[in-house]
């Protein structure tokens, strides 16, 4: 697999072929739920980063996984998903607008199309500006930036065309709940943890949500959680 550096609120872990080989703290340098400026002490942010890019294969370039809290994620269905390009960001565009806390043109957007539904993650142009000037301390190239949760779910939808799962990543703050059918996300949601709220009942309003019961199989990552499923989070899949 290639080189990942998984970004918390915490620290920053470094995952290599034999799974996690570095972490650093970040101690309180990243706020996860600041989706404008999420960088609260750059320097020490930068430090931890430069830390981390000293044992980097810098000839392989690494993939980043940001916090799901930076991002607005949601998937659209369309009649009809144009052929063309630019008629397609347009379109994606005029509806995530309506949806976005702020105008669309703030937000840099990314897609994946599956038929005639797109996946959709929008973050703020600024905070990925502050992300991405603290990512040139690596020294190395970073040949991709996605939410933690979509590369974990594109693990399954590679490995598993067929069925479905319930891929929960539970952070301190924030938790992301994503449902996989049939080679697809068909249902996305990630949210800033209410206070006295419990994994179960995060389940059952996410079952509200999408107005049917989630599947049987769930996909947990990150902290530890209480509910029953397949766990194996806390570990690097190979």
């Amino acid at each position: 697999m290639e080189q990942t550096i998984l970004v918390t609120e915490s620290e920053l872990q470094l995952f290599g072929m034999s799974g996690t080989v570095f972490s650093v703290p970040l101690g309180g340098a990243l706020d996860p739920l600041a989706v404008d400026h999420p960088v609260r002490d750059g320097e020490v942010f930068r430090d931890a980063l430069a830390s981390v890019g000293k044992r980097l294969n810098r000839r392989k370039g690494c993939r980043v996984l940001l916090p799901d809290s930076l991002v607005f994620a949601k998937v659209l269905s369309f009649d009809h998903v144009p052929f063309s390009l630019k008629r397609r960001d347009e379109m994606i565009k005029w509806k995530m607008d309506a949806f976005l806390p702020g105008r669309v043109d703030l937000f840099h957007i990314q897609y994946d199309v599956w038929g005639d539904s797109v996946l959709v993650a929008a973050m703020a142009k600024t905070a990925l500006a502050e992300l991405v000037k603290g990512l040139s301390q690596l020294n190395a190239h970073c040949f991709s930036m996605l939410p933690e949760s979509f590369f974990y779910a594109n693990i399954f939808l590679e490995q598993e065309k067929f069925g479905s799962a319930l891929l929960l990543v539970n952070r301190n703050r924030h938790f992301s709940g994503l449902v996989l059918e049939a080679g697809r996300v068909a249902f996305v949601r990630f949210r800033k943890k209410i206070k006295d709220v419990g994994m179960a009942r995060e389940l059952e309003m996410l079952s509200e949500m999408t107005a049917s019961d989630l599947p049987d199989r769930r996909l947990l990552f990150g902290e530890p959680m209480e509910i029953e499923g397949e766990v194996i989070g806390n570990r690097w899949l190979q």
